[in-house]
């Protein structure tokens, strides 16, 4: 996707209409045929299908330029559009900016899904609108995004690892990390068995394995037994 967009003549607000026009089509899809999301918090989660539009949108809240240079007043840390994290509660302010800021495009869409009072069926969001400055809630979004999505095997097993998203790298040291291939998992000239199975397969694994085994001592002995049958039968006489 990267080599498709010329970075040089690709601006910010370029990025931000892609990825909106991208969030809408998720939406009609989700909307369409009902799609339930594949892992949930319930009502004290985020949210039950998206998390990086609410990053991409907090940061379009912040004077990045004013930060940089030192400046942490509150008209620095809410100066885009002059709106506070508390105006995303406010019906008529959320109506005139779902086009505008992805944020409030996405709470948009919750009040569309869902009914009833906010803070009921979204409390985190709620408490999270009652921050002081989007800076705070940006770098939250952040951090939780690292928690619940990146540190999370379930969501970056279906990932594609590269150099430009997810290079394969520590992120401390940024020391590469080691590879391995099927054709060179080999021990000792032996392929490395390599368990991907649940306990429950594992159990019901074993379990067959004792019955395979039970049933072939079973069907040993009763061939044992009819080989000492037909030993001791009478045989006839060649005369």
């Amino acid at each position: 996707m990267c080599d498709i967009l010329p970075r040089d003549e690709t601006t910010g607000t370029d990025y931000l209409i892609i990825f909106s026009r991208y969030y809408d089509f998720v939406r009609a899809l989700i909307q369409t045929y009902t799609l339930e999301p594949a892992g949930s918090h319930g009502v004290w989660g985020l949210d039950d299908h998206f998390h990086l539009i609410y990053i991409l949108g907090a940061c379009q809240m912040v004077d990045f330029s004013r930060l940089e240079s030192g400046e942490k007043s509150m008209e620095a840390l809410n100066y885009r559009m002059g709106l506070t994290p508390s105006s995303v509660l406010n019906p008529n302010v959320l109506r005139r900016n779902r086009t505008r800021n992805l944020f409030y495009n996405a709470v948009a869409f919750i009040h569309r899904v869902k009914f009833g009072p906010f803070n009921e069926h979204s409390p985190l969001l709620y408490e999270i609108s009652t921050s002081k400055s989007w800076e705070k809630i940006a770098q939250g979004m952040l951090k939780m995004y690292y928690g619940e999505v990146l540190s999370k095997f379930p969501v970056v097993q279906h990932f594609y690892f590269g150099h430009v998203m997810f290079p394969w790298i520590e992120r401390g040291t940024l020391r590469e990390l080691p590879e391995s291939y099927p054709e060179e998992e080999e021990i000792n000239g032996e392929e490395q068995d390599v368990n991907f199975r649940s306990e429950g397969e594992i159990a019901m694994d074993s379990l067959y394995r004792r019955r395979e085994n039970e049933l072939a001592r079973l069907s040993e002995k009763a061939g044992k037994g009819q080989g000492e049958v037909s030993s001791h039968e009478p045989t006839e006489r060649a005369d």
